[in-house]
Order: C-alpha cells, then structure tokens, then sequence
C-alpha cells in the first residue's frame, strides 16, 4: 500500500518496491523523507513511470505535484487559430481606409 504524509519538514513516502515507484534513480521499497524540490520538475528526486513527483511548499502547506510529461491533452493539442476578430469590412477602431 502506498502512503504519502506530511511532517512539518517532509513528505514521507511509504511503498513497496512492486508498487513501482523510484527514488533518486533507483526501484524503491520502504520508506523515505523528501524535502521541498528546488527547481523544475525533471530535478524531483522521486518518480512513477515517466511521471515526476515534485514535492512542494506553499505557505507552510506540503504536498506532492504528479507532473506528467506526456498527458493526452498536450499531445493531443494542435495550437489556436489566431485571428485579430475583425472581418474585411470592419476595421479596428481609430484606422483609416
């Protein structure tokens, strides 16, 4: 069973080494302490698959980001059509013909 907790300095990580998670590079089983992640998310020192897990301080409050580097959505995302919203026969305010 995996467990997350908070302490006033950490986010402790309890799994076993089948659940599948790493630990500063290698399968981990047990149980560790990780400290707030200084920088981006490819420097968090835990991780599940392909996903980071950065752990973060806000105002006190501990948690855990599970980055995914890859989601669906981003790689289903194309970009935006991008227009100036005015058609032929309307110019912008203030332009002269």
């Amino acid at each position: 069973m995996v467990d997350f907790r908070t302490s006033p300095d950490a986010v402790g990580l309890t799994a076993a080494a089948a659940d599948g998670f790493i630990v500063g590079g290698r399968p981990f089983g047990g149980e560790v302490r990780l400290a707030a992640n200084p920088g981006s998310a490819s420097r968090a020192r835990a991780a599940y698959g392909e996903r980071r897990l950065v752990v973060l301080v806000r105002e006190g409050a501990w948690g855990v980001w599970d980055f995914d580097p890859e989601p669906a959505a981003r790689r289903a995302f194309r970009g935006l059509r991008v227009t100036c919203g005015r058609g032929p026969r309307k110019p912008a305010a203030g332009a002269t013909s």
